[in-house]
């Protein structure tokens, strides 16, 4: 609906016929409130990686010695991208900072192959 500047109506954009709402004051006719079909709900998981400690150590792929982030990873429930509910419990890994390869920590405590 469209008001035209001094129209006494509100009128019809498409038609220019006064609008059809039924009003005798020519108010603009009102619009529907949101329900929740018009309402965007994002959703879903999310894996969360917190850092516990670094240091060196021998990387099982590069065979070098490399540096390393020991780190805890999560999945988590969420809303609007706002993590809510964790799913099952925390896992440790260790990540190697150069080839990007993750191992169980147990990789800590092997002996480099000489």
């Amino acid at each position: 609906m469209v008001r035209r500047r001094g129209a006494a109506a509100w009128r019809d954009g498409r038609t220019g016929q006064p609008a059809a709402a039924g009003d005798p004051h020519g108010r603009r006719p009102r619009t529907r409130c949101a329900t929740l079909a018009d309402v965007i709900l994002f959703f879903g998981t999310r894996v969360r990686r917190r850092v516990l400690g670094s240091g060196t150590f021998h990387c099982p792929y590069c065979f070098q010695p490399r540096t390393y982030e020991q780190a805890e990873t999560r999945s988590w429930i969420h809303v609007f991208w706002i993590p809510l509910i964790p799913l099952g419990g925390a896992q440790e890994e260790v990540q190697c900072t150069v080839c990007g390869g993750r191992w169980a920590p147990a990789v800590l405590q092997a002996e480099p192959l000489a």
